[in-house]
């Protein structure tokens, strides 16, 4: 085998060496990219059936007597309340749930009673946390705060985003989008 021959096959073992290694760390990304994707919608299916489960039970009271379930609607924030002890008060636990969007964490945040707010779901952009207020008849409430005990439904979109870094300098991005719509039990 002559130098240049040695020379041609090192050049293409080269190349091939190369391009394995690209195909193998995009490989790689996207396998982790998936990874991250699966979790966040299991994150994402978790917080929206508790979303609901909290929603629809906003008003119940134990003892039969009549609650205001919603307070402070707006479409980033909602107050929700239910009398699950029955003892007139609003100061059980889990009988006072606010959810609220904070734009300097980009996620929303969720609190009990007078607790702090924690994060309940995080990487969600501006407009990722929006509340529709719907009326007895289905129909959005074009300001809900001014007509609070006419309120019977929620619609929520949601929209989460996250990237997974990859080695040299890029990224890969995904987002889960959901809308869930639910009517009030306890009304």
């Amino acid at each position: 085998m002559s130098f240049s021959e040695v020379l041609t096959v090192l050049a293409l073992t080269h190349i091939l060496a190369i391009s394995a290694l690209v195909f193998g760390r995009t490989a790689s990304g996207i396998v982790r990219l998936q990874e991250v994707k699966r979790e966040a919608v299991h994150t994402n299916i978790l917080a929206l059936d508790m979303f609901a489960r909290e929603w629809r039970i906003a008003g119940f009271s134990a003892n039969g007597q009549p609650i205001e379930g919603v307070a402070a609607p707006s479409t980033d924030a909602v107050d929700l309340r239910a009398d699950l002890d029955g003892d007139g008060a609003l100061s059980g636990f889990h009988e006072r749930i606010a959810y609220q969007w904070d734009a300097n964490r980009g996620a929303v945040m969720r609190a009990t009673q007078s607790s702090s707010p924690q994060p309940w779901l995080q990487k969600v952009p501006p407009g990722g946390f929006v509340l529709t207020y719907l009326d007895p008849s289905g129909a959005p409430m074009p300001d809900p705060a001014s007509e609070v005990r006419r309120i019977s439904g929620v619609r929520l979109q949601l929209r989460t985003e996250w990237a997974v870094e990859l080695p040299p300098a890029s990224s890969l991005s995904a987002g889960f989008d959901a809308s869930l719509s639910v009517a009030r039990r306890n009304r």
